[in-house]
């Protein structure tokens, strides 16, 4: 079993975003993205999150994420939910035709942050048409959650793991990139 890297906590700096008051220690953040390795899954549905990503992430978001200390390349978890609400893509999946290029494909993902957050829990499920708390454009939303809140917790022998943290969850309807159809391409 891998043992955990020892990360020190340093000072926390402390401001409010949205309705959460976050006290963050970036420095401890970025240490523990340092010592961690990021894993990619490589099904067709991350390898086209993977090739959007640069597309994906508002300005606003990535300022947050630098705030906090968290790589952008570096999500704990990606998971792809089919094409995203409004499409009209059932049939044309299932027969594997249609207008899969023009189709924007919900995912949800999460990055951890060393700190604390207190404010509204994190939401246990989500409905159609739902978003997370800040919405920043048509296309993205994300929330911040006390690690307790989530069904995920980082890796045992993550550097997380053992320290105060919290989740930056976030919702994007990403659009597909690949030339490849989705149903040619491996499936997580």
């Amino acid at each position: 079993m891998a043992t955990r890297p020892l990360i020190t906590l340093a000072a926390m700096e402390t401001f409010e975003i949205g309705p959460w008051r976050v006290e963050s220690d970036p420095a401890s953040t970025r240490q523990a993205y340092a010592a961690g390795t990021a894993v990619q899954c490589d099904c067709g549905y991350c390898m086209n999150f993977w090739a959007a990503r640069s597309d994906v992430y508002p300005d606003a978001f990535l300022d947050l994420l630098a705030r906090l200390g968290v790589d952008s390349h570096s999500e704990d978890e990606v998971s792809e939910y089919g094409p995203a609400r409004g499409e009209s893509w059932w049939a044309d999946f299932e027969r594997r035709r249609g207008r899969w290029q023009e189709w924007r494909w919900l995912y949800l993902g999460a990055f951890w942050a060393l700190g604390r957050v207190s404010g509204p829990p994190a939401r246990k499920q989500l409905f159609a048409d739902d978003t997370y708390e800040i919405r920043l454009g048509p296309h993205f939303s994300y929330e911040l959650a006390p690690s307790g809140d989530l069904f995920t917790a980082p890796p045992d022998d993550s550097p997380f793991g053992n320290h105060p943290r919290f989740a930056i969850s976030l919702m994007a309807e990403v659009p597909w990139v690949l030339k490849t159809p989705p149903w040619e391409l491996p499936r997580g």
